[in-house]
């Protein structure tokens, strides 16, 4: 309320951006991203009252969805790119079956859904869930290799190979 409260309000949002936080955002052509943004100039009053423009840049760049099925490709690869690895991958088994990633130093990541749940049956590595068709929790009907469960290789060809059609999806950087 008033000029103070509008300007205590800019410069506590502005202590935050200035620690360098995670910024959850929603872009209409690839949803929701998360990136690490840094302040790069000082805020700007914008054209309505109470409105501040805060020019921000992600070291890492944005983001877009990438998509491939076990089925396509001979052999079937998935290319990542970025240099961090990505921990956030997601699985859609169509059916019982076992899947198989493996990096190129060799490094496997084995995943097996079994007969029992309502197919498709997404594991979303990132939100650490595994749903059946029905959305009712299917964890008891799938197992993993790593304890980590799934991680993709940055900037990499990646062999993924399944006994049933399963499609990886995953957010890389462009």
């Amino acid at each position: 309320s008033g000029v103070d409260g509008v300007v205590g309000g800019r410069n506590l949002v502005l202590r935050e951006l200035y620690k360098t936080p995670t910024l959850y955002a929603s872009v209409p052509r690839w949803g929701a991203v998360s990136a690490p943004v840094k302040l790069v100039a000082d805020p700007q009053p914008g054209s309505e009252r109470n409105e501040w423009l805060y020019m921000l840049r992600s070291p890492y760049g944005g983001f877009k969805d990438v998509s491939e099925t076990s089925q396509t490709g001979t052999p079937p690869t998935a290319v990542t790119s970025g240099v961090k690895p990505i921990h956030d991958p997601v699985l859609i088994f169509s059916a019982a079956g076992t899947y198989e990633l493996t990096w190129g130093n060799g490094r496997k990541f084995t995943v097996v859904a079994s007969a029992g749940p309502t197919y498709p049956v997404t594991v979303d590595v990132g939100a650490g869930t595994i749903v059946d068709d029905a959305e009712a929790d299917a964890s008891g009907d799938v197992s993993f290799s790593d304890p980590a469960w799934l991680i993709l290789e940055a900037g990499a060809t990646l062999s993924h190979t399944a006994t049933a059609e399963v499609t990886l999806k995953w957010r890389t950087l462009w």
